[in-house]
């Protein structure tokens, strides 16, 4: 049976626009979800998700990390069948984690070549992942909540909230320093398997317009001899949504 059309609603499809393929995005709404897990029950999470992912769910004690789990694998699983243009049923695909926490996609045979790069996220109510054939990704979505400046020397330095207040004049300083927050977490996780990457190795260099809407942030990492990232990233609500991805 599909699912119900409401369990992966995306931001109105401009994810998708950004660069020339090769990547795949879905958000779910956790408030909605939350929904249809009262009124069906177990049985949304059986024909969801596989076997070892189910005794991950139900070992959680709480239903909001129940709910932020079974959001981020759908949106995953979405986003790996619209990249991979496959109509492969959820229960069949297995997100597994790794070492480090890094997310991976593993299919049943055949298997495609490459298998898909994976990232998953959530923050307040929002749910989101991304699927890529161009290399390790990373997404994030953090809500955009006034603590945030109680917090800014974490990830703030230099002259970023400069460019930053240059480049969005009119929105408010805790989204952009959210902004900021969720680039340089969504480059994080874009490195993982390199090692953790901290907050203030990342210095924002540039912020400019995004092909589709929203910003482009380059960032640098002088220490770790990477090449600069840009970063998409926009606001949706009250979150703040990034992504990036490294080419393979």
């Amino acid at each position: 049976m599909p699912l119900p059309q409401a369990l992966v609603p995306e931001l109105a499809g401009r994810c998708k626009a950004f660069g020339p393929g090769g990547l795949a995005f879905c958000f779910v709404d956790l408030d909605a979800l939350a929904g249809l897990i009262e009124d069906h029950g177990e049985d949304i999470v059986r024909r969801t998700l596989s076997e070892s992912e189910a005794e991950r769910y139900f070992g959680f004690r709480h239903e909001k990390r129940r709910r932020e789990f079974l959001g981020g694998r759908l949106a995953a699983k979405q986003a790996s069948r619209d990249l991979l243009g496959s109509t492969l049923e959820f229960g069949r695909m297995t997100i597994e984690a790794g070492a480090t926490g890094r997310p991976s996609l593993a299919l049943p045979p055949p298997r495609p070549e490459p298998d898909p790069e994976i990232s998953i996220t959530h923050s307040g109510g929002l749910a989101g992942a991304m699927a890529s054939h161009r290399g390790p990704c990373g997404i994030d979505v953090q809500a955009v909540v006034d603590s945030v400046d109680r917090v800014r020397e974490k990830f703030l330095q230099g002259r970023e909230a400069r460019l930053l207040a240059e480049a969005l004049p009119g929105e408010e300083e805790r989204s952009r320093l959210t902004i900021l927050w969720a680039a340089k977490e969504a480059i994080r996780k874009t490195f993982s398997s390199t090692g953790i990457i901290g907050f203030l190795e990342q210095e924002l260099v540039a912020v400019g317009p995004g092909a589709a809407g929203g910003q482009t942030l380059e960032i640098v990492m002088p220490n770790r001899g990477l090449a600069p990232v840009r970063v998409r990233a926009f606001l949706h609500g009250q979150s703040a949504v990034a992504f990036c991805h490294h080419p393979a």
